[in-house]
């Protein structure tokens, strides 16, 4: 294209608002997700753009600003950094050392496995995306156990947070009922079913993920340059896939803690004021004691 003569791609779009009469090719992808309109699939074929300069056109620059990109790598750097060592040290320790093999440190230990399994699956393609958004280099198997298990470990994570949860409000609240219920062999059996009920419930995203590809407005042609890993748009239209997954594995688990704690706190709250109120010798410095402790394992719950 001579940029001396041809709209640029910003003047594409304000001519496209005014245009009626465009082709009736659509493409492979739901653009909207990428901050354009349905109607953002024909405007560069209206123009006469090449491929590549459509596929740039709908998908963005192959790469971010060099300075973003090198700032995004050095944050998530430390972050993998931090936390491939932080979470080996806790599998380490558990496992090396018997005192730990408690019901809470086996908790830990999943939710250790599940943060490792997540930071080096998944944060590495994350950055890698940054620099390379398209066309996707490693291919359809990656895409989809990429998908899969990132999916897997953020619902062990979840469900881990939450078993730990109910153990803490019923040592808490219940404790005759933790009583009655307590044993590592338990614990383990939570463990190994969320495990496996979050697995089975990441199954579909990486059955449905795979490579997707723009199709050309002016011949209907494959653009093999514009590989990228996702589900297909078609099936993300018609079944709120999303939608369901944070509702079942973000709201409804973040609502539970929050009610959870919240008794806690007011159960710690309640056992603290009657112990006070059967001490009326208590002198002040104790008072003030017993209230410092107290505050210092509602901040612990919160």
């Amino acid at each position: 294209m001579n940029s001396s003569t041809d709209p640029t791609f910003s003047e594409l779009n304000t001519s496209f608002t005014n245009t009626t009469d465009l082709f009736a090719t659509s493409v492979s992808l739901d653009t909207t997700s990428h901050g354009f309109e349905e109607e953002d699939h024909y405007a560069c074929g209206t123009f006469n753009c090449s491929p590549k300069e459509f596929v740039a056109f709908v998908l963005g620059p192959q790469t971010l600003p060099l300075y973003k990109a090198i700032l995004i790598t050095i944050i998530f750097g430390g972050i993998f950094i931090t936390g491939v060592v932080g979470n080996l040290l806790v599998c380490i320790v558990i496992i090396r050392h018997s005192a730990m093999h408690t019901a809470t440190n086996y908790y830990l230990f999943s939710l250790a496995v599940s943060d490792l399994l997540y930071l080096l699956f998944g944060l590495p393609t994350e950055v890698f995306l940054y620099w390379h958004q398209y066309p996707d280099l490693f291919g359809m198997p990656f895409c989809k156990i990429r998908a899969f298990i990132s999916e897997a470990c953020t619902y062990v994570s979840v469900f881990t947070i939450v078993a730990f949860s109910m153990e803490r409000f019923l040592a808490i609240c219940h404790p005759l009922h933790l009583y009655a219920m307590v044993g590592f062999k338990r614990a383990i059996r939570i463990i190994t079913a969320l495990w496996i009920a979050s697995f089975i419930s990441a199954i579909p995203f990486g059955l449905l993920s795979d490579i997707q590809y723009l199709n050309f407005p002016l011949d209907d042609s494959r653009i093999e340059e514009s590989a990228f890993c996702s589900m297909s748009p078609k099936i993300v239209n018609e079944y709120p896939v999303f939608e369901v997954s944070f509702c079942i594995f973000f709201v409804i688990p973040m609502i539970l803690i929050i009610l959870l704690y919240g008794r806690m706190g007011a159960k710690i709250r309640s056992r603290t004021n009657q112990k006070l109120g059967v001490q009326p010798g208590t002198n002040n410095r104790e008072t003030r004691n017993s209230q410092m402790r107290k505050k210092t394992v509602i901040r612990m719950l919160v």
